[in-house]
C-alpha cells in the first residue's frame, strides 16, 4: 500500500543539477514507467528560482507525462521564501515536500501535518500545501555521519514520535541510496527499515 512519488530533475544540465536529459528517449520512457508505480512530480533545479524557471521546468513534465503536475520538491532542500512557494502556485503546483532539513533529522516547520502556506507579505492563505518532510537518507548519511544501525534507530524514534501526534511521516530517498552500492553499501536495510516501521 505504498503511494511513492518520484520527483524528476527537469532542469537543463550544470554544476549543480547532473541529471539525465528530459529530451532523451530512454529518459523519458523511464518516467512513463514511474507513472504505474506512483506518482510524478517536479523537482526544481538549483537554480530555478533564482532564474525563474520552475513554469519552464514545470511544462516540460507535463509534456512527457501528459498531465497536470501537482507535486514539487526542491533540488537541495533549497527554498527562498516566499518566492519559491509563489512561483510553485504559479505554475499550478498544489503540494511541496521541500520543508525538512538537509543538515539532519527533524521537523523544520516544528509540527508533521500538512497545512497551508500562508503569504504574510499578502496576508492571505494560499491553495498551496506544504507536506513536512522528516527525515532525508543523505542527511542521516552524509551530514549526520550515521551508520545503517544507528540510522534505523533514529527512523524508528522520529517514526513514533509522528505517529503519536497524528502526523505524516514523509522520507525522502534518492535512486542511489537504495542501490547498496559504494558509500551506500547496507542502506537498503534501512529504507526497508523504513518502510516496515512505517507500516506498523
Amino acid at each position: 500500500n505504498l503511494k511513492p512519488m518520484f520527483f524528476i530533475l527537469m532542469g537543463d544540465y550544470g554544476r549543480y543539477d547532473k541529471n539525465i536529459s528530459y529530451q532523451g528517449k530512454y529518459m523519458q520512457k523511464l518516467i512513463a514507467q514511474l507513472k504505474t508505480y506512483g506518482t510524478i512530480g517536479l523537482h526544481p533545479s538549483y537554480y530555478a528560482v533564482a532564474k525563474n524557471k520552475i513554469g519552464t521546468e514545470c511544462k516540460r513534465i507535463q509534456k512527457i507525462t501528459h498531465e497536470d503536475v501537482q507535486h514539487s520538491r526542491f533540488h537541495f532542500l533549497r527554498l527562498k521564501l516566499p518566492q519559491a512557494y509563489r512561483q510553485l502556485l504559479d505554475a499550478g503546483i498544489t503540494n511541496d515536500y521541500s520543508m525538512g532539513y538537509a543538515d539532519c533529522a527533524g521537523f523544520r516547520a516544528s509540527t508533521s501535518l500538512t497545512h497551508y502556506f500562508f503569504d504574510i507579505e499578502n496576508d492571505v492563505t494560499t491553495p498551496l500545501q506544504i507536506h513536512p518532510l522528516t527525515v532525508m537518507d543523505a542527511s542521516l548519511h552524509s551530514y549526520m555521519k550515521m551508520q545503517p544501525d544507528e540510522a534505523c534507530d533514529e527512523i524508528s524514534k522520529l517514526i513514533n514520535e509522528v505517529k503519536k501526534y497524528g502526523g505524516t511521516f514523509n522520507s525522502l530517498w534518492h535512486n542511489d541510496t537504495i542501490s547498496n552500492l559504494g558509500i551506500w553499501q547496507n542502506w537498503q536495510a534501512v529504507f526497508m527499515h523504513t518502510l516496515k516501521q512505517a507500516a506498523n
